[in-house]
């Protein structure tokens, strides 16, 4: 006898599934006036990132900060491969606008199709409307499982930034003195999967999106009171978690010159750790940046 002539319930209906090639592409006429007029289609990606939108960035402020505001020159383009890579950049703020130049780069030499994605933070996804945002930009969470998938299934291109997040707040008096990397998840899966790994010494961003007022360091005595109210906000939603993050005040996009370089690392494979590995990277990193800085004549003009 079936269960639901046993407890005296209704039986209930099997749900029919929908052949994929019979689902609907476009939402119909009546719901699409519920959509933003700038995406009224929603024609995004499997990472929710909206072509419809870059396209509009590349068109408008994209064109005016990479040859004019910026005026990018990149050199070593031809290291990044056919496939998928991974990219090692330095921060440099909260905003890091060279990763808008790279990612165009990338769309520069391989075409449209080939696209540059960037991993942030998880918790910046829990902040009201800046998690969809993020997502139509191309910015993914830095999480082992999207970084799988990105370099391995879908071969594209992924920008890491294995600095600590209090780099980003760095004075302009530490500049391009790159802080020793912690974030390795990317980096691990990338080596685990054969992925190449380059490094990307961007001079002039740091004077770009200088921070010219971060949390300053505390002295000793009030350190442990930071040290409790750290442990106290663990209980805080991770919106407010990951706006405290931010800098207080912070400049953005200064006329400086960009100059990008890429760095590859040869990778000694499973004889070294990837701690090690990232260190030699990160050094690797530094010295084109101290050789690059030395041979700059200004900060303006370059």
């Amino acid at each position: 006898m079936p269960r639901s002539e046993v407890d005296g319930r209704a039986p209930t209906r099997r749900r029919q599934m929908v052949p994929a090639e019979k689902l609907p592409t476009r939402l119909p006429a009546a719901a699409q006036r519920f959509l933003p007029g700038i995406e009224p289609a929603r024609d995004v990606d499997d990472w929710g990132r909206s072509q419809r939108l870059e396209q509009v960035f590349d068109n408008t402020l994209g064109d005016l900060l990479y040859d004019l505001w910026f005026r990018v020159e990149a050199s070593n383009v031809d290291l990044l491969p056919s496939g998928g890579a991974l990219l090692l950049s330095h921060r440099a703020g909260s905003l890091a606008p060279h990763a808008a130049m790279l990612s165009r780069i990338v769309r520069e030499r391989f075409g449209p199709s080939r696209r540059l994605y960037v991993l942030h933070e998880p918790d910046l996804r829990a902040v009201p409307a800046l998690g969809a945002m993020l997502s139509r930009f191309g910015c993914v969470p830095a999480q082992r499982a999207n970084v799988e998938r990105l370099l391995v299934d879908e071969g594209a291109f992924v920008l890491a930034f294995p600095e600590p997040v209090a780099a980003a707040l760095k004075p302009l008096a530490r500049r391009y003195r790159l802080a020793r990397f912690t974030e390795l998840d990317a980096l691990a899966t990338a080596r685990a999967a054969g992925v190449p790994v380059l490094g990307a010494a961007v001079l002039g961003v740091e004077e770009a999106n200088p921070t010219i007022l971060a949390r300053p360091r505390l002295p000793a005595p009030l350190r442990s009171v930071r040290r409790r109210v750290g442990r106290l906000s663990r209980r805080f939603p991770a919106a407010v978690r990951a706006l405290a993050r931010l800098p207080l005040v912070q400049m953005a996009f200064l006329p400086a010159k960009m100059r990008i370089d890429f760095v590859a690392v040869p990778d000694p494979g499973a004889a070294l750790a990837t701690r090690d590995y990232a260190e030699l990277v990160r050094a690797a990193i530094e010295q084109r940046l101290a050789d690059m800085l030395a041979r700059r004549h200004s900060v303006w003009t370059g």
